[in-house]
C-alpha cells in the first residue's frame, strides 16, 4: 500500500493540485494532508481526487473548523 503525504499548502491551490496529481500517478491508496491547509479549495481538491484521504487541521486552519463534517 502506498500512502502520499502533503502538508503546509497554505492556500497555494496550484501547487497543491500539482502535488495531488503527482501522487495520483504513483497509484497511492491513501492521501494524508498533515495540516496548514489554508482554504476550502484545497479540501475540495482532496475530495475531487477520488483518493481515500484524511486531512487534519494545522495551527493556521482555525477558520476551517466549521467544515470538519463536510470533509474527511
Amino acid at each position: 500500500m502506498k500512502i502520499g503525504v502533503i502538508s503546509d499548502t497554505h492556500s497555494k491551490v496550484n501547487l497543491a493540485k500539482e502535488a495531488i496529481d503527482t501522487l495520483k500517478k504513483e497509484n497511492i491508496s491513501w492521501l494524508i494532508h498533515a495540516g496548514d491547509i489554508g482554504n476550502e479549495e484545497i479540501l475540495q481538491l482532496l475530495e475531487a481526487s477520488k483518493i481515500k484521504y484524511i486531512a487534519v487541521f494545522g495551527n493556521n486552519d482555525f477558520h476551517l473548523q466549521s467544515l470538519q463534517d463536510r470533509y474527511k
